[in-house]
């Protein structure tokens, strides 16, 4: 996503799956060259009415004190 209509499409679209996401135990680590953030999180699909949670990290890099990348990995917790 590159521009702030495609970020606003992306949580449009996000918002029609999934509803009272919340995100816990989220810590920081910041290195030379990145930051990440790794965290747990809970919601309700919301075509199935499934919950689920769910444990990830972001990445991210800087360029000029603004977010230049951001990198997301999760997986369901088993």
């Amino acid at each position: 996503m590159n521009t702030r209509s495609q970020v606003a499409a992306f949580f449009v679209e996000r918002n029609g799956t999934q509803r009272d996401v919340r995100f816990d135990d989220v810590v920081f680590h910041h290195a030379p060259q990145a930051t990440f953030m790794i965290y747990r999180a809970t919601g309700t699909d919301v075509a199935t009415g499934d919950r689920f949670e769910r444990v990830g990290v972001e990445r991210y890099t800087f360029r000029e004190g603004r977010i230049a990348e951001k990198d997301v990995y999760f997986r369901g917790v088993l």
